[in-house]
């Protein structure tokens, strides 16, 4: 689904999602830290651009200096990456199962090869190109106040990346989930319900292709293996999605395994 408020503005870059739980606060959180990143690495690379021109550096040598600061922009963001995600795992399943369970260790790692990639195969080189274009088309001369109302446009871009840690917490919840219902099976116990739950604030999103529209996806799960996709996995809106899950645990509807 992709909410009302996820459109780019320049004070919060993307919009945070209503504070209505804890996975909401660890991923407003997330979203923070990821734009203050951001913010801290176009002050720098605005003030070594300006410089630069004002010596009479050449469009080469300008688109240089741009394509080295995002390589450390690359390695703040999975490093905060790697950092939401962790966090994702601990809220979603407890810190002691996170910490401890060998299947739980190896989906978060996995995640964090998954965002790794996101950011070195698509987040840095469209900023690279953006960037890029815009910076040269603003030359032979260029303005301070120009130059950072083009590095603004962009910082939704790192934040739309806190989506990973939301869909890490259901990845993580998916893979405790399985192991769950294997274990209850054994002991002769009933597996869970699992439900699909709407974001009432979003305007939804409809499949398109082999991406899930969430309504489509709404509802009653009778086993976790059931599920099609997870929320912030193979949905149309991707990580703007603001769908939870629910798990049906000693007969109330709860926010998967963190407390149980």
């Amino acid at each position: 689904m992709s909410p009302v408020a996820t459109q780019p503005d320049v004070l919060h870059a993307t919009r945070l999602r209503p504070a209505i739980g804890s996975y909401e606060r660890m991923v407003n959180a997330h979203q923070r830290s990821l734009v203050r990143e951001y913010d801290s690495w176009s002050a720098l690379t605005r003030q070594r651009l300006l410089r630069a021109n004002m010596y009479g550096a050449s469009q080469h040598e300008l688109k240089l200096i741009l394509d080295n600061q995002l390589e450390l922009l690359q390695a703040r963001v999975i490093d905060a990456s790697r950092r939401g995600i962790v966090a994702a795992s601990r809220i979603a399943v407890g810190s002691h199962i996170a910490n401890t369970d060998p299947l739980i260790k190896g989906t978060t790692r996995a995640l964090v090869g998954n965002a790794n990639i996101q950011v070195r195969q698509a987040l840095i080189p469209g900023l690279s190109a953006d960037l890029g274009a815009k910076l040269l088309a603003a030359l032979p001369l260029i303005e301070r106040e120009p130059l950072y109302e083009i590095f603004t446009t962009m910082r939704s871009r790192v934040a739309a990346q806190a989506g990973t840690a939301w869909n890490a917490v259901f990845q993580v919840q998916m893979t405790y989930g399985l192991q769950r219902e294997r274990d209850r099976k054994a002991e002769g116990e009933p597996i869970e319900l699992i439900r699909w739950v709407l974001d009432p604030l979003a305007v939804h999103c409809a499949t398109d292709g082999d991406r899930y529209g969430c309504p489509d996806l709404e509802g009653i799960y009778a086993s976790w293996a059931d599920l099609p996709t997870v929320p912030a996995g193979r949905t149309v809106c991707r990580n703007n999605d603001r769908c939870h899950l629910e798990v049906m645990i000693n007969g109330e509807w709860r926010r998967g395994f963190g407390d149980i």
